[in-house]
């Protein structure tokens, strides 16, 4: 999966799919403001109440000249609740 966010700082939106238990999944943020020398700093937003969302986290995959490859994990033994969950970036030049 991937999205295109061309701004050095934003929300992005996550579908709404269930996160399996003791999971990996990976996706592409495509932007031109990103440099292969960029930081890309990530925050994931609270999905509420479900306590199934405590063992999700974000983690910065790569970098390279247009794009960051992001980790969400799923630490958690049931699956997260199907929720959209916000990933707030921030891309430092």
């Amino acid at each position: 999966d991937s999205v295109t966010a061309n701004v050095t700082a934003g929300v992005i939106t996550l579908n709404t799919g269930t996160i399996a238990a003791d999971s990996v999944t990976e996706f592409t943020i495509n932007n031109t403001k990103i440099a292969a020398t960029s930081v890309v700093l990530l925050t994931l937003e609270s999905g509420g109440a479900n306590s199934e969302d405590n063992g999700i986290s974000v983690t910065l995959k790569t970098v390279s000249a247009g794009r960051a490859t992001v980790l969400i994990t799923n630490d958690n033994a049931a699956a997260a609740a199907s929720t959209a969950r916000k990933l707030h970036f921030l891309v430092i030049n």
